[in-house]
């Protein structure tokens, strides 16, 4: 079921649907814009860390991961993503050791 439907079916039909639509792309957009933002930002923080006399500034890092983003969205199917998929559980697996090892060797 999608909100537009469930919508309808809750509300009645008729601008519910122009309501919902408008409520589901402002949202979808503010998570866009946002996450772009904070993924450029976690660039930028590794990159000040490996090379602390950089050039490279925010915004240089935000156009990169639009470039990015953008590319992955012409992908013809959300299957065809789930090697990148694989790789981020791999990635996420693998920080959540890293994490929990140095915090109890802090706690030692």
């Amino acid at each position: 079921i999608r909100f537009r439907e469930l919508a309808a079916d809750v509300l009645g039909s008729g601008w519910v649907f122009y309501a919902v639509v408008t409520v589901q792309t402002a949202i979808n957009a503010g998570i866009t814009i946002g996450s772009i933002l904070i993924a450029g930002n976690c660039l930028q923080i590794m990159y000040e860390s490996l090379a602390p006399n950089g050039t490279l500034k925010l915004y240089h890092f935000i156009i990169i991961v639009a470039v990015v983003l953008s590319l992955f969205s012409q992908m013809p199917s959300f299957h065809s993503l789930r090697y990148i998929n694989l790789g981020s559980l791999v990635l996420a697996f693998g920080y959540t050791i890293l994490i929990s090892g140095a915090c109890i060797r802090a706690g030692m």
